[in-house]
């Protein structure tokens, strides 16, 4: 999940969020990801939200995009 926010790739952060609930399933049923991964998954939608709005704001005056 961390690769894929680094890249820019929210969708790619969803898709590994669901490959790890997948992979969950597959060992424990019942099982649920660690707190911390919960947390990850939760709080890189509002980085890459945050992150956006500012690049956004830099790329009007002229700075560095982060494209």
């Amino acid at each position: 999940m961390r690769a894929e926010h680094a890249a820019g790739n929210l969708s790619g952060v969803r898709e590994a969020w669901n490959r790890c609930l997948d992979a969950i399933s597959e060992i424990a049923p019942d099982g649920e990801p660690h707190p911390g991964t919960a947390a990850l998954y939760h709080e890189l939608p509002r980085r890459h939200s945050g992150l956006g709005q500012l690049a956004g704001r830099a790329d009007r005056r002229g700075g560095i995009s982060s494209r």
